[in-house]
């Protein structure tokens, strides 16, 4: 083969065997105890039977495994592990044992300066990407990666963001910028409706969140009337508010919409 194929085929190599060693159990599984079966459980013995073995199966089939990836870790450990933090191939599979407990929201607001006259603000919804109260079908699933986009980036925003930096006087310079191209992006969509000599002169990002409810937990109409109401108010566009311009909210100021509560996460302003 020639040089260039060696090389490729030995960064195949190397980044096949990192996906490898990331995907080898850390730990053995150690076989369960189970529990009694009810007596009025129809054809228990064999499932039970059957549960057993597999049980002794996996921890088998487990403790080998794990000698292997320990033995990997001591030879190529650390680079792989560097490589796959790297490249993102270390991800978490939580999201399907583990699913988030609250309702997520995203708006963006602007000031806006308008020549010889009051400045005046806009707020839009921008996630996530489709209404809660209509069928959501094949469109969703693709909107679904910006929704997830957005979450990637927070997480990365909230890693980064030191606690000092949560204060009312933060400015721009003092947190990450993983939320910044979100802000300009819809930004620049929301300038370009703008008229002759308008300016966007402050952009903010409001992260709001709702718990769920938990199961059993009763429901307060009213306030999810409230909700419903706040969040139908976007669904015909950028909410504009000219007669009343609030002041410049503090750093992770808090609002409420029904039970939203919107944090202001990032800023910009020019």
């Amino acid at each position: 083969m020639t040089r260039p194929r060696w090389i490729v085929s030995a960064f195949i190599v190397w980044h096949l065997t990192c996906v490898v060693i990331a995907a080898l159990p850390t730990d053995t599984w150690q076989p369960r105890e189970t529990p009694a079966t009810p007596v009025w459980v129809a054809f228990a013995g064999p499932f039970n039977a059957l549960t057993r073995m597999m049980d002794g199966l996996t921890w088998a089939v487990t403790a080998p495994i794990v000698d292997f990836r320990r033995a990997l870790d001591k030879a190529v450990g650390t680079p792989a592990g560097w490589y796959v933090g790297m490249t993102g191939l270390a991800q978490s599979w939580a999201m399907f044992s583990n699913p988030p407990q609250y309702d997520r929201y995203w708006r963006v607001r602007y000031y806006i300066e308008a020549p010889g006259g009051r400045p005046w603000m806009a707020t839009e919804l921008i996630g996530p990407s489709h209404r809660e109260d209509q069928v959501r079908l094949f469109q969703s699933y693709r909107d679904s990666y910006r929704d997830k986009a957005f979450e990637i980036a927070f997480d990365g925003f909230v890693k980064r963001r030191k606690a000092s930096a949560i204060e009312p006087g933060a400015r721009p310079e003092d947190l990450p910028d993983d939320l910044a191209p979100i802000g300009r992006y819809f930004a620049r969509h929301f300038a370009a409706r703008l008229r002759d000599g308008e300016r966007i002169i402050r952009t903010e990002i409001w992260v709001g969140t709702v718990a769920n409810k938990k199961p059993g937990e009763p429901v307060d109409a009213a306030v999810a009337i409230e909700r419903r109401a706040a969040l139908l108010g976007y669904t015909e566009g950028p909410v504009e508010e000219r007669l009343s311009v609030r002041p410049y909210p503090p750093y992770h100021g808090l609002e409420t919409e029904g039970d939203i509560e919107w944090l202001l996460e990032y800023y910009e302003q020019s």
